[in-house]
């Protein structure tokens, strides 16, 4: 936890521009990190779909197996 209160002294000390910028960089970051774990996720659905290992099913369906 000490490197957190150091890497938050360190981003106090900088210039209200320079704040601005660390944010939106770790912003962006976050979305793009994000956006990678969405794309691995989908392929890993698809890829076990493509082999059986799941099927097609209805809203109908999962909302009945969200009520089990």
């Amino acid at each position: 936890m000490g490197s957190f209160h150091q890497v938050l002294e360190m981003a106090e000390s900088l210039c209200d521009m320079d704040q601005d910028y660390l944010i939106e960089i770790l912003q962006k970051r976050l979305t793009e990190k994000r956006r990678q774990e969405l794309a691995a996720s989908i392929a890993e659905a698809h890829a076990e779909y493509q082999l059986g290992k799941t099927s097609r099913v209805t809203v109908e369906d999962l909302m009945a197996d969200l009520d089990e």
